[in-house]
C-alpha cells in the first residue's frame, strides 16, 4: 500500500472520531431521550404516572420511601418480565427488583394503569415467596 493512502486514511479516521465526539455532546448530552428497550419503557411509564393510588401508604411506610423516592429508585431497577404479567388488561403488573437502604434487595409488584400505579406486593429478593410487608 501507498504511504499517502495510509496517511490519508489515518487522518480521515482521526477526523471522524473527533466529529463523532462533537456530535454526541452537542446533540445528545444533557437530553432526556425516550426509553428504547422494553424494560426502560415500563420504568418510564411508571415514573410518568400522575400519582400512586391511595392504598399504597402501608407499602411506603414498610419500604421507608415516599412516591418520589420510589420513582427515582426505578432508574436502577430491573424488570423481571418472566415473572410479570404484562398482558393483563387494562392494568398490567410488573415485578421490579429494587435496592432499598433499609430492607436491601427487594422485588416490588407494581400494577400500572393509565394515570396511576399501585403497589401490589413487596417481596424479599432472595426468597421470592417471602412477603416483607403485611399490607392489604
Amino acid at each position: 500500500m501507498d504511504k499517502k493512502f495510509l496517511r490519508r486514511l489515518m487522518l480521515f479516521g482521526i477526523g471522524f472520531a473527533i466529529s463523532s465526539v462533537f456530535v454526541y455532546f452537542f446533540m445528545y448530552a444533557n437530553r432526556d431521550l425516550p426509553a428504547f428497550w422494553p424494560a426502560g419503557k415500563v420504568k418510564e411509564k411508571i415514573q410518568k404516572s400522575a400519582r400512586a393510588s391511595e392504598a399504597d401508604s402501608c407499602y411506603y411506610r414498610c419500604l421507608g420511601w415516599n412516591e418520589e423516592e420510589l420513582k427515582k429508585s426505578l432508574d436502577d431497577g430491573k424488570v423481571y418480565f418472566s415473572k410479570s404479567k404484562p398482558r393483563i388488561k387494562p392494568c398490567p403488573e410488573y415485578l421490579i427488583g429494587l435496592k432499598n437502604p433499609t430492607l436491601g434487595s427487594v422485588r416490588v409488584n407494581i400494577q400500572s394503569c393509565d394515570s396511576t400505579f399501585t403497589l401490589r406486593d413487596v417481596l424479599d429478593d432472595s426468597e421470592e415467596k417471602k412477603k416483607l410487608c403485611a399490607c392489604k
